[in-house]
């Protein structure tokens, strides 16, 4: 058998391809957004979670991947508010700016801050690193899943990130 036979190149994706792999991956950070917002409501409610597994390495990566997916996707909804256009209906606008409020107070929470610190703080300890590299080094991972998802261009950020 020829070599050249056995190496074939990979069909190029198809936009629909692109486009369902965009959408799965959407899926998968707007859950992890959603199971994050559901945690942080009950440690917010004084419902301390006993989870025996939480300063295993890949549980603490899990949920640090969660808040930071949160935070953008928080952001996002502040986004999709503030640019909203005039043209559509005027209840989803008003259920759109409530979820965008009820995001960003629980962004500006306590909650929030305490659980990123001492996520962070776990897992720059785990992967022998300053807090701030390490906070750059998952940041910028998961501004790559949003790339992927279509959910934005790039991963050029202000300095508020």
């Amino acid at each position: 058998m020829n070599s050249d036979e056995d190496e074939q190149e990979p069909e190029a994706e198809t936009e629909e391809e692109l486009f369902e792999r965009q959408l799965d991956k959407r899926q998968e950070i707007f859950d992890q957004a959603k199971a994050c917002k559901s945690l942080l409501l009950q440690l917010k409610n004084g419902q301390h979670i006993l989870d025996l597994q939480g300063h295993s390495s890949q549980t603490n990566l899990d949920k640090l991947l969660q808040l930071l997916h949160f935070r953008q996707y928080a952001r996002m909804y502040k986004y999709a508010f503030e640019n909203w256009s005039t043209d559509c209906m005027e209840q989803i606008y008003i259920e759109v700016g409530n979820e965008a409020r009820d995001l960003l107070e629980l962004l500006e929470d306590n909650v929030f801050k305490e659980t990123m610190f001492s996520l962070l703080m776990i897992r720059a300890d785990l992967d022998n690193k300053s807090i701030e590299d390490t906070h750059e080094t998952y940041l910028n991972q998961i501004g790559r899943e949003w790339v992927e998802a279509g959910l934005i261009q790039d991963c050029t950020r202000g300095d508020d990130a």
